[in-house]
């Protein structure tokens, strides 16, 4: 009787046995106490891939021995924890282990428990396994779309914070010593602003193609967003090569950079922080890299520099100076109104003030007659605690947050008014920059400048930068002719030096090219210069263009610039920009009239 009930029993278990392998995708398995396969079924056999005759008899480790040579360490260390778990003798869970089917590489999830007599002998083991292969892909797609930068395929910002804490937190002695370079592009939202975004993206995957081939295997590259990338190096000799490694990055710029068949000079500055000398913190470290970084870009751009301690000062400074600027434009609504929103129908006091804020002047010259011919504005700010505060300082900054918008409004407003009081004859030259041409309130605020001051459109001349005509072409080229349709001049400012083509010249209504200093200040001993003012001169010629060369300084170069053909001139040879309210003193003195 009780021999009837066990097989009954068996057949019971293998009937339910059956039915759990027929409806699941697991698989049981069960080996003897050699680690022998035992009566494996056909649905075991089928998923290794096999017939069941080859897996009868089978050892199950060897079954998980065949594999690529590029699964070598991932596979040794699963098989040998496989092994581990055997020789112990002991249950285990949801253990992991890679093997070939098919010539496919698979993963399987293997649960299992051994199998002891009541002497606590081995007879074998009993367990089950799955195929996690699917779910295991899906996973690591979640991993790399949550570790990678989908842009450029670089690592993304998670990723590279997670490895700045892995080796903030090592107890490894050699994980202390690295090096952090933050690089971002030069000018590059003015490019992806002008050339739009589809362009700007395929720049930036240009970009990062090429800083990928100069890195080692195990430094890591990373985007962290916009056109800021990441480089982490990691050793002593990370420390000591730092700037070699930083030059390097910056010569994968030398080149230019062909997207869409258009031919671009792009360039980049870097921030260094090295760990540990400039702090063990790598929230702290990251800050000074931002401030090295910060600091590149002062020095011109398209340079690198490391953290300094006296860098944490300069950039309180930094924070201290905008904030001043935005309490001052906040307490008057018309300033405030501009900060942050496009207002084409803003409303402008003609009787603002603006403390602290002061327009200074510098004469333009005729250099034949060397009669005044007009002014140029320049803005000055004498901080009540802090002094005059240089314009390098604090306009680069204004540019930045945008509060160069309702400066500049101010500026060109105020600028207006002073020219109502002169002769006629004289204008007022402002300088408009990218960030006040782009932000769709520049006509608005000319038409305004224009009515509370008085004066004639044609005695205002707008200073612009030859990189604001490489933003969006056509809505320059409108918003210029708009300009020259109110009967304003524009000027291009320092010709020459950034993204010269003809064809600036001949597509944007432009009245004057204005020479810079760095030419003219070489022309008496270098030839190369010379001949740059000779071209430039005639070139404007022939485009029926004015010139006018800034930064003179001595009788030879007004000299040398009239033999040229150059007709205007300014520079500390005819007088140092004055404050407004001392210019009735300068214009009694001046013996040209």
């Amino acid at each position: 009787m009780a021999e009837a009930t066990s097989q009954q029993q068996q057949q019971l278990t293998s009937l339910l046995l059956h039915d759990f392998e027929t409806h699941t995708s697991d698989c049981l398995w069960e080996l003897n106490e050699k680690g022998v396969l035992q009566n494996p079924s056909a649905k075991l056999a089928t998923l290794f891939g096999l017939d069941i005759n080859q897996i009868h008899s089978t050892s199950f480790l060897n079954l998980f021995s065949h594999l690529p040579d590029e699964q070598h360490l991932e596979s040794t260390l699963a098989i040998e924890a496989l092994k581990e778990h055997f020789q112990q003798q002991k249950a285990f869970r949801h253990l992991s282990v890679p093997l070939m089917i098919n010539n496919n590489l698979h993963w399987w999830q293997l649960t299992a428990k051994p199998l002891m007599d009541t002497q606590g002998n081995l007879l074998g083991w009993r367990g089950v396994g799955s195929d996690i292969t699917r779910e295991r892909e899906a996973n690591q797609e979640m991993n790399r779309l949550a570790n990678i930068d989908s842009l450029t395929g670089l690592a993304n910002r998670h990723q590279f914070k997670t490895r700045l804490s892995l080796l903030e937190d090592s107890t490894h002695p050699n994980d202390s010593a690295y090096a952090l370079l933050l690089l971002d592009l030069d000018n590059f939202k003015m490019l992806n602003d002008g050339m739009g975004h589809a362009f700007g993206d395929k720049v930036l995957q240009t970009v990062a193609n090429r800083l990928k081939q100069q890195i080692r295997q195990n430094d890591l590259l990373a985007r962290l967003g916009g056109d800021e990338f990441a480089l982490i190096s990691t050793g002593e000799e990370a420390i000591l090569r730092a700037d070699v490694i930083a030059q390097r990055l910056l010569d994968c710029f030398a080149h230019s950079f062909d997207v869409d068949s258009i031919s671009l000079q792009i360039s980049c500055s870097i921030g260094i922080a090295v760990s540990p000398i400039h702090c063990d913190t790598s929230d702290t470290l990251l800050k000074h890299a931002d401030m090295a970084l910060y600091a590149a870009k002062s020095a011109g751009r398209n340079t690198f520099r490391f953290y300094e301690s006296g860098m944490a000062a300069a950039a309180q400074k930094r924070m201290s100076l905008l904030n001043d600027i935005r309490q001052l434009l906040e307490q008057n609504p018309d300033t405030k109104a501009l900060l942050n929103k496009v207002d084409n129908n803003f409303h402008w006091s003609p009787d603002l003030q603006l403390q602290q804020f002061e327009i200074y002047l510098q004469p333009q010259i005729h250099l034949q007659t060397k009669q005044i011919i007009g002014f140029e504005a320049l803005m000055r700010w004498q901080h009540p605690e802090k002094g005059m505060i240089p314009p390098l300082e604090f306009i680069p900054l204004a540019e930045e947050s945008n509060m160069i918008v309702p400066l500049g409004a101010w500026m060109l407003i105020e600028s207006c008014k002073l020219a109502a009081q002169w002769p006629e004859s004289w204008r007022i030259a402002v300088n408009v920059s990218a960030t006040q041409f782009s932000h769709g309130s520049l006509i608005s605020i000319v038409k305004r400048a224009l009515e509370i001051s008085g004066i004639t459109p044609n005695r205002l001349e707008l200073e612009i930068t030859e990189s604001l005509l490489i933003q969006d072409k056509n809505t320059a080229k409108t918003i210029l002719q708009e300009l020259r349709n109110l009967g304003v001049r524009i000027a291009l400012d320092d010709f020459g030096t950034g993204y010269s083509s003809l064809a600036y010249l001949r597509n944007f209504p432009l009245n004057q090219l204005k020479i810079d200093r760095s030419f003219v200040s070489a022309i008496l001993n270098e030839k190369g210069s010379l001949a740059i003012v000779n071209t430039i001169i005639q070139l404007a010629d022939a485009l029926s263009l004015e010139t006018i060369a800034e930064g003179i300084e001595s009788a030879k170069e007004v000299h040398l610039l009239i033999a040229c053909g150059c007709e205007d001139g300014q520079g500390f040879h005819f007088a140092k920009p004055m404050p407004a309210h001392k210019l009735p003193e300068f214009i009694a003195q001046y013996p040209y009239h």
